[in-house]
Protein backbone atom coordinates (compact mmCIF):
# COMPACT_ATOMS: atom_id res chain seq x y z
CA UNK A 1 0.00 0.00 0.00
CA UNK A 2 2.95 2.36 1.13
CA UNK A 3 4.11 1.71 -2.23
CA UNK A 4 1.07 2.15 -4.29
CA UNK A 5 0.92 5.75 -2.72
CA UNK A 6 4.61 6.62 -3.85
CA UNK A 7 4.17 5.77 -7.11
CA UNK A 8 0.67 7.51 -7.03
CA UNK A 9 2.74 10.86 -5.30
CA UNK A 10 5.38 10.39 -7.56
CA UNK A 11 3.09 10.43 -10.81
CA UNK A 12 1.07 13.74 -9.32
CA UNK A 13 4.48 15.49 -8.91
CA UNK A 14 6.12 14.56 -12.09
CA UNK A 15 2.63 15.75 -13.64
CA UNK A 16 2.76 19.19 -11.24
CA UNK A 17 6.33 19.59 -12.70
CA UNK A 18 5.41 19.22 -16.34
CA UNK A 19 2.30 21.49 -16.07
CA UNK A 20 4.78 24.28 -14.54
CA UNK A 21 7.13 23.78 -17.22
CA UNK A 22 4.74 24.28 -20.15
CA UNK A 23 3.03 26.88 -18.45
CA UNK A 24 6.48 28.79 -17.99
CA UNK A 25 6.87 28.64 -22.07
CA UNK A 26 3.09 30.37 -22.46
CA UNK A 27 3.94 33.09 -19.85
CA UNK A 28 4.59 36.83 -21.78
CA UNK A 29 7.69 38.70 -20.99
CA UNK A 30 5.06 40.82 -18.35
CA UNK A 31 4.29 37.83 -16.53
CA UNK A 32 0.50 37.72 -17.38
CA UNK A 33 -0.57 34.16 -19.20
CA UNK A 34 -2.56 34.21 -22.74
CA UNK A 35 -4.13 30.98 -22.51
CA UNK A 36 -7.55 31.72 -24.98
CA UNK A 37 -10.61 30.60 -22.65
CA UNK A 38 -13.22 29.92 -24.73
CA UNK A 39 -16.66 29.36 -22.79
CA UNK A 40 -19.02 29.07 -25.46
CA UNK A 41 -22.05 31.06 -26.49
CA UNK A 42 -22.99 31.87 -22.46
CA UNK A 43 -20.39 34.32 -21.23
CA UNK A 44 -21.32 36.22 -24.77
CA UNK A 45 -25.27 35.87 -24.65
CA UNK A 46 -25.13 36.78 -20.73
CA UNK A 47 -22.65 39.64 -21.90
CA UNK A 48 -25.45 40.97 -24.24
CA UNK A 49 -28.50 40.35 -22.20
CA UNK A 50 -27.10 42.58 -19.32
CA UNK A 51 -25.40 45.35 -21.67
CA UNK A 52 -29.17 45.65 -22.90
CA UNK A 53 -30.82 46.09 -19.27
CA UNK A 54 -28.30 48.00 -17.74
CA UNK A 55 -28.10 50.53 -20.88
CA UNK A 56 -24.06 50.42 -21.05
CA UNK A 57 -24.43 51.12 -24.97
CA UNK A 58 -20.75 49.48 -26.36
CA UNK A 59 -22.30 49.14 -29.63
CA UNK A 60 -19.02 47.96 -31.52
CA UNK A 61 -18.74 45.48 -29.11
CA UNK A 62 -22.31 44.21 -29.04
CA UNK A 63 -22.11 44.04 -33.08
CA UNK A 64 -19.22 41.42 -33.29
CA UNK A 65 -20.48 39.58 -30.21
CA UNK A 66 -23.69 39.60 -32.01
CA UNK A 67 -21.57 38.24 -35.24
CA UNK A 68 -20.19 35.98 -33.24
CA UNK A 69 -23.10 34.35 -31.51
CA UNK A 70 -24.74 33.92 -34.97
CA UNK A 71 -22.22 32.12 -36.02
CA UNK A 72 -22.05 29.75 -32.75
CA UNK A 73 -25.25 28.70 -33.76
CA UNK A 74 -25.72 24.80 -34.73
CA UNK A 75 -27.10 23.55 -37.56
CA UNK A 76 -29.59 22.00 -35.22
CA UNK A 77 -30.84 25.80 -34.61
CA UNK A 78 -29.22 26.09 -31.12
CA UNK A 79 -26.10 26.76 -29.20
CA UNK A 80 -23.68 24.49 -27.60
CA UNK A 81 -22.56 24.57 -23.57
CA UNK A 82 -18.78 24.92 -24.65
CA UNK A 83 -17.46 24.15 -28.18
CA UNK A 84 -18.02 20.84 -29.73
CA UNK A 85 -20.91 19.71 -27.52
CA UNK A 86 -24.40 19.39 -28.88
CA UNK A 87 -26.78 22.00 -27.95
CA UNK A 88 -28.34 22.57 -25.22
CA UNK A 89 -31.45 23.86 -23.90
CA UNK A 90 -30.75 26.62 -21.38
CA UNK A 91 -27.89 27.79 -23.49
CA UNK A 92 -30.12 28.34 -26.63
CA UNK A 93 -32.70 30.41 -24.48
CA UNK A 94 -29.94 32.50 -22.85
CA UNK A 95 -28.38 33.50 -26.48
CA UNK A 96 -31.73 33.55 -28.14
CA UNK A 97 -32.57 36.35 -25.35
CA UNK A 98 -29.91 38.05 -25.46
CA UNK A 99 -30.17 38.58 -29.39
CA UNK A 100 -34.10 39.39 -28.94
CA UNK A 101 -32.18 42.23 -26.39
CA UNK A 102 -30.28 43.17 -29.06
CA UNK A 103 -33.01 44.33 -31.13
CA UNK A 104 -32.75 41.38 -33.53
CA UNK A 105 -36.47 40.37 -34.97
CA UNK A 106 -38.09 37.15 -33.49
CA UNK A 107 -38.93 36.65 -37.02
CA UNK A 108 -35.40 36.74 -38.25
CA UNK A 109 -34.32 32.75 -39.02
CA UNK A 110 -31.65 32.54 -36.71
CA UNK A 111 -34.53 32.61 -34.18
CA UNK A 112 -36.94 30.72 -35.95
CA UNK A 113 -34.24 27.85 -35.48
CA UNK A 114 -33.44 28.98 -32.46
CA UNK A 115 -37.46 29.03 -31.30
CA UNK A 116 -37.53 25.21 -32.64
CA UNK A 117 -34.45 24.09 -30.98
CA UNK A 118 -35.83 25.24 -27.78
CA UNK A 119 -39.65 24.12 -27.89
CA UNK A 120 -38.31 20.63 -29.19
CA UNK A 121 -36.42 20.89 -25.87
CA UNK A 122 -39.32 21.16 -23.65
CA UNK A 123 -38.94 25.26 -23.77
CA UNK A 124 -38.40 27.56 -21.30
CA UNK A 125 -40.11 25.56 -18.44
CA UNK A 126 -37.50 22.50 -18.91
CA UNK A 127 -34.18 24.67 -18.63
CA UNK A 128 -31.86 24.00 -15.68
CA UNK A 129 -29.16 26.47 -14.22
CA UNK A 130 -28.33 30.00 -14.02
CA UNK A 131 -31.04 31.35 -17.52
CA UNK A 132 -33.24 30.28 -14.61
CA UNK A 133 -32.59 33.40 -12.74
CA UNK A 134 -33.01 35.27 -16.36
CA UNK A 135 -36.27 33.95 -16.90
CA UNK A 136 -37.13 35.68 -13.29
CA UNK A 137 -35.53 38.94 -13.86
CA UNK A 138 -38.07 38.99 -17.21
CA UNK A 139 -40.71 38.15 -15.45
CA UNK A 140 -41.31 34.79 -16.86
CA UNK A 141 -41.40 32.87 -13.86
CA UNK A 142 -41.85 33.71 -10.25
CA UNK A 143 -38.69 34.33 -7.86
CA UNK A 144 -40.71 31.93 -5.32
CA UNK A 145 -39.40 29.37 -8.06
CA UNK A 146 -36.44 29.06 -6.91
CA UNK A 147 -34.39 28.00 -3.76
CA UNK A 148 -32.30 31.03 -2.72
CA UNK A 149 -31.87 31.37 0.80
CA UNK A 150 -32.85 34.83 2.37
CA UNK A 151 -31.19 37.89 2.18
CA UNK A 152 -30.70 37.95 5.97
CA UNK A 153 -27.75 34.96 6.05
CA UNK A 154 -25.58 37.48 4.42
CA UNK A 155 -25.70 38.97 7.90
CA UNK A 156 -24.52 35.84 10.00
CA UNK A 157 -20.89 35.98 11.30
CA UNK A 158 -18.21 33.76 10.44
CA UNK A 159 -18.83 31.98 13.64
CA UNK A 160 -22.08 31.12 12.61
CA UNK A 161 -23.38 27.16 11.83
CA UNK A 162 -24.50 28.73 8.48
CA UNK A 163 -22.69 31.73 7.24
CA UNK A 164 -21.09 32.95 3.91
CA UNK A 165 -17.91 32.89 5.32
CA UNK A 166 -17.54 29.49 5.24
CA UNK A 167 -18.57 29.14 1.19
CA UNK A 168 -15.62 29.82 -1.85
CA UNK A 169 -15.60 33.40 -2.56
CA UNK A 170 -16.41 32.02 -6.10
CA UNK A 171 -19.97 31.21 -4.41
CA UNK A 172 -20.24 34.48 -2.89
CA UNK A 173 -19.49 36.59 -5.46
CA UNK A 174 -22.85 34.62 -7.18
CA UNK A 175 -24.67 34.17 -4.28
CA UNK A 176 -24.64 37.83 -3.25
CA UNK A 177 -26.22 39.44 -5.70
CA UNK A 178 -29.05 36.85 -6.04
CA UNK A 179 -30.04 37.22 -2.12
CA UNK A 180 -30.86 40.92 -3.00
CA UNK A 181 -32.27 39.87 -6.42
CA UNK A 182 -34.37 37.31 -4.61
CA UNK A 183 -35.67 39.74 -1.45
CA UNK A 184 -36.76 42.57 -3.88
CA UNK A 185 -38.11 40.07 -6.02
CA UNK A 186 -36.62 42.14 -8.99
CA UNK A 187 -37.95 42.26 -12.94
CA UNK A 188 -36.35 43.82 -15.04
CA UNK A 189 -36.86 44.69 -18.79
CA UNK A 190 -40.90 43.08 -18.70
CA UNK A 191 -41.37 44.69 -22.40
CA UNK A 192 -38.74 42.41 -23.29
CA UNK A 193 -39.81 39.52 -20.86
CA UNK A 194 -43.71 39.66 -22.36
CA UNK A 195 -42.53 39.33 -25.80
CA UNK A 196 -39.71 36.49 -25.13
CA UNK A 197 -42.72 34.78 -23.53
CA UNK A 198 -45.08 34.93 -26.07
CA UNK A 199 -42.60 33.70 -28.73
CA UNK A 200 -41.31 30.64 -26.70
CA UNK A 201 -44.60 29.90 -25.33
Amino acid sequence: MATRRGELRQRVEQALSLGGEHLSTRQSSNGAFDLGYDGGAFPDAFFLFVNRVLELGQDEVVKRLVRRLLDRQLAEGGWSLAPGMPGDLATSIAAYAALRATGLDAEERPLRRAKTFINACGGPKKAKGPVRITLALLGLEAWSEHFIPPAEIALLPPEAPVSLFRVSALLRIHLLPLLVLRAEEVVIAPELGLSIGRELG
